[in-house]
């Protein structure tokens, strides 16, 4: 089954939207809040949550997974795009759902464990940027590492999922969870970062989430220690930025061929 231009934007849009509806909330949410923490404000009872109970997890989980849907929804759309030209339309929104339920149990585990440290780190050392920095060396060491590509490339991984019945259901569970997997192992570095900075934690999540965005546009690699430019991004920018300077002199009644064959577009 291939879908259709209209049923890929109405794909986009929703994944889109949900996206920016949460990072609209987490905006929101960090305004206000002081010296808390972005954490704290997207949690608002975890500061009077004693550690590790009912109310701490749920609290704690419902502010991750927030920060999940804004910053790796739209990462989730080839996956999305698989899984509905794959299924039947009768089973396409449990095949999504079961998905999301997946990816998005995933990174509960682990979106607990930085939350709890975030705040050991934060009771320690108040304000204290040595730990973000320690985090972003570690971070830089994942970013070359052949490990870090394999995750990205499996990543880009979508088995074939089976038309009928509980198979159908288990595939498409076990497919969220395994892009689940390979995304933390993608962005865990650079998560832990975003998390223990003491402040700009907003502006520290739209900067991972854009380079997180950036490496998964680019094709599967070869893993190796070698430093990985967003070459795709790189060429779109560049190709959009030339288009705008063709529209610009057509507007003034000018000849674009020159600027259009300079960056060989012609």
């Amino acid at each position: 089954m291939i879908l259709n231009r209209r049923e890929l934007a109405r794909v986009q849009f929703g994944v889109l939207g949900a996206s920016a509806a949460a990072w609209i909330a987490i905006a929101a949410s960090s305004f206000g809040f002081g010296q808390g923490g972005l954490l704290d404000a997207l949690c608002s009872s975890t500061q009077q949550a004693t550690w590790l109970t009912a109310g701490w997890v749920l609290s704690a989980s419902r502010g991750w997974l927030l920060m999940i849907v804004a910053m790796m929804g739209p990462m989730t759309l080839p996956a999305i795009v698989h899984i509905r030209a794959s299924t039947f339309a009768s089973r396409r929104a449990r095949a999504v759902a079961l998905f999301l339920l997946g990816f998005l149990a995933v990174w509960v585990i682990p979106g607990l464990a930085m939350t709890a440290l975030e705040r050991a780190v934060r009771d320690a050392l108040p304000n204290a940027y040595g730990p973000a920095a320690l985090a972003a060396l570690v971070a830089c060491v994942w970013q070359v590492s052949p490990f870090k590509q394999r995750c990205v490339n499996r990543c880009h991984a979508h088995r074939p999922l089976s038309p009928f019945g509980l198979k159908a259901d288990a595939d498409a569970l076990r497919l969220g969870l395994r892009h689940g997997m390979w995304c933390v192992g993608t962005c865990w570095a650079l998560m832990l970062v975003t998390v223990l900075l003491p402040g700009w934690q907003l502006a520290a999540m739209v900067v991972v989430s854009a380079l997180a965005f950036c490496e998964r546009l680019e094709p599967p690699g070869i893993p190796a220690w070698r430093f990985r430019w967003p070459r795709t991004a790189g060429l779109w920018l560049r190709r959009e930025i030339v288009h705008a300077r063709l529209r610009v002199l057509r507007g003034r009644g000018q000849h674009p061929e020159h600027p259009a064959r300079e960056h060989g577009l012609v």
